[in-house]
Formats: structure tokens, sequence, C-alpha cells
């Protein structure tokens, strides 16, 4: 079975993970292949700030809907359809509702660089 793999860290510090927290953490990821960090006041303030995370959400739908829009009119297929595979975009499955879309391209959002900053705060000392 698995080894607990929520970790509840105290996200109004500073540093919200301790060292047990961070043991914690490599283990699970260690034994499970993954862990999820959580702040232990559901109420109180996130890992990252949910702002950035509002204006990501944002950049990715728009990008989403441009890198469709483009793929559509070059390709001359319906992307809701079929499949495509491009570095930027690709839809793997016809008809499918997913599509795989890269953040880190050429003119992609700043709000990326710094979601990325925020996660590699929280994920570098576990790995």
């Amino acid at each position: 079975g698995l080894v607990p793999h929520i970790v509840y860290v105290d996200a109004s510090a500073m540093e919200p993970l301790g060292t047990e927290e961070v043991a914690a953490a490599a283990y699970s990821l260690a034994e499970n292949g993954f862990v999820i960090l959580e702040p232990a006041d559901a109420e109180g303030p996130s890992l990252v700030d949910r702002a950035l995370c509002q204006r990501c959400e944002g950049a990715a739908v728009e990008q989403c809907e441009l890198l469709l829009r483009q793929v559509g009119q070059r390709a001359g297929i319906n992307v809701f359809e079929k499949r495509f595979y491009f570095a930027e975009i690709c839809h793997r499955v016809d008809g499918g509702l997913r599509y795989d879309m890269r953040c880190d391209v050429p003119g992609a959002a700043a709000c990326w660089q710094d979601l990325q900053a925020e996660v590699e705060r929280l994920a570098r000392p576990v790995i």
C-alpha cells in the first residue's frame, strides 16, 4: 500500500517546509513516486499565490485558444475532432477534450516563470 502521501505544511511561514516535512515528503516521493504538499490550515494562505495561479490559468486558456486557431488554419483540420502533434501543442485522441500544451515556449506569459520559481521553492528541498 501507499505510505502517507500528503504532507501538511505551514503556508504562512517564510520557509514552509521544515526538516520533518522535507523528510516526510522525500519518503513519499521515494516510496510512492509522488507527494502532495497541502497547507496545514485549509482556511489560511495557499502554498502558491492564488492570484499568480489565476494569471497562469488565464494565460494558458489564451495560449491554448491561439494555438488551436493556428493549427486549425495552418493544418486545415478540425482541432476538436482530429489528432495532431506539434511541439507546442498536441491532441492525442480523436474527439477527445484534452490537449497537451507547453507553457515554456518563447513568448510565453511571464507568469509561468514566476510560478516555476514558486514551485521550485517548495520542491527543491524535497528532491
